[in-house]
C-alpha cells in the first residue's frame, strides 16, 4: 500500500473525530503553553474561531469556562485581555447573557460568567421570558430508600391555565446508586387534570404517598441524581436528551441550594453523549437480572424479569 493511500485514509479518520472530543483537551493544552499564550491576540482569535466549527456555541461556552478556572493565574490573566471582546465579536454574548438570566450557570460558573459578561461594555439585559412570573407550579417527591421518584410540574402559559411536567425515576441499586434511570415529558393539561392524572394516579397505586415539595428541593434532588449519572458514567436517559429546551428552561433555571453539585447546560450535554446507556441496563435488568442492595449492605442479583416502577409509567 502506498504511503500516498496511507495518509489518506489516515486523514479520513481524523475528519470522522467529533469537535466537541478534541474541544476541552485542546483549550487546556494551549492555556497551559507558554507560547501560544505570547502570541498576538488576532492569532489566539484565529485559533479559537476554527475550534467553534461544528461545536454547538453552549458546549463551546460551557467549555471555555472549565478550561479558564483550570488554567494557572497568568494564563487567567492573558485570557481575560481578549476572551470578553472575541465572545462579543462571535454573538456568544448573547448566549451568555442568556445563560445567567435563566440560571443555567451555577457556582464557579456563574460568577464567571457574570465577569466576562460585565467585561464586554455591553449591558446586560435580562431577557424577556425571565421577567415573566415564576412558571413553577408543584413539585413532589416519593423515596423508600430503594427507589424515588421526583415530579416538577410548570404553567406553560401567562395566564396559568395549562401546566406540563417531568417524572424522574431514580435509582438507588446497583449499578444506578442514585441516577436518574428514566423520565417522563408530560403533556399539556389544565392543573386540576394534571394534579388528577399525574399525582393522584400515582399515589393510588400503592403504599407510595408523594411529599409536595419546594421548586429548590425538587431541583436539588434532580441534580444530585444527575451527578450520580455523571460519578457512575451512565448517559442521560434518551427521553430526557430529547427534552434538553424543557429541562434547561423548567428545572435548570429553579432555585439552587448552595450545597448542591454544580449542572449547567454544558454537563447537560456532555451526559448526553457519554458513559453507558441507561436503556441498555434497563433492558439486561429486564431479561436477566438486576442486582439489589440489602438492608446489610450486600448485593443480591434477582434473575429473570421483575416489575419495577418503570413498567408502570
Amino acid at each position: 500500500m502506498s504511503s500516498k493511500v496511507q495518509r489518506s485514509r489516515k486523514n479520513r479518520s481524523k475528519s470522522t473525530l467529533p469537535p466537541e472530543t478534541l474541544l476541552r483537551p485542546r483549550l487546556d493544552a494551549w492555556w497551559h503553553d507558554d507560547r501560544w499564550l505570547q502570541r498576538a491576540d488576532e492569532d489566539l482569535s484565529a485559533d479559537l474561531d476554527v475550534l467553534l466549527r461544528g461545536v454547538r456555541p453552549q458546549m463551546f461556552l460551557g467549555a471555555l469556562l472549565k478550561a479558564y478556572q483550570g488554567a494557572g493565574p497568568l494564563p487567567q490573566k492573558r485570557l481575560d485581555e481578549f476572551l470578553p471582546a472575541w465572545l462579543r465579536d462571535h454573538g456568544l454574548f448573547s448566549l451568555l447573557q442568556e445563560g445567567i438570566a435563566r440560571g443555567s450557570f451555577t457556582g464557579p460558573d456563574h460568577v464567571l460568567a457574570q465577569r466576562w459578561a460585565g467585561a464586554t461594555g455591553v449591558e446586560l439585559v435580562v431577557p424577556a421570558v425571565a421577567l415573566q412570573a415564576d412558571p413553577f407550579f408543584r413539585g413532589y417527591y416519593y423515596g423508600d430508600g430503594s427507589q424515588a421518584v421526583v415530579f416538577i410540574l410548570w404553567y406553560r402559559d401567562r395566564n396559568r391555565t395549562s401546566v406540563q411536567g417531568f417524572n424522574f425515576l431514580i435509582d438507588h441499586n446497583p449499578p444506578w446508586e442514585g441516577a436518574v434511570k428514566d423520565i417522563i415529558a408530560f403533556p399539556s393539561r389544565d392543573p386540576r387534570t394534571a394534579i388528577r392524572e399525574w399525582i393522584t394516579s400515582w399515589e393510588s397505586r400503592g403504599q407510595m404517598p408523594l411529599q409536595q415539595v419546594s421548586a429548590a428541593e425538587a431541583r436539588r434532588r434532580v441534580i444530585e441524581a444527575l451527578d450520580c449519572n455523571r460519578r457512575h458514567n451512565i448517559r442521560l436517559p434518551a427521553d430526557l436528551i430529547a427534552q434538553r429546551e424543557r429541562f434547561l428552561r423548567h428545572v435548570l433555571t429553579l432555585p439552587a441550594g448552595d450545597d448542591e453539585p454544580a449542572f449547567t447546560a454544558a454537563d447537560f450535554d456532555a451526559l448526553s453523549q457519554v458513559g453507558e446507556r441507561p436503556e441498555a441496563i434497563m433492558h439486561f435488568e429486564k431479561t436477566v437480572g438486576r442486582r439489589v442492595r440489602m438492608d446489610d449492605g450486600k448485593e443480591l442479583l434477582i434473575m429473570g424479569a421483575d416489575r419495577d416502577w418503570d413498567d408502570d409509567f
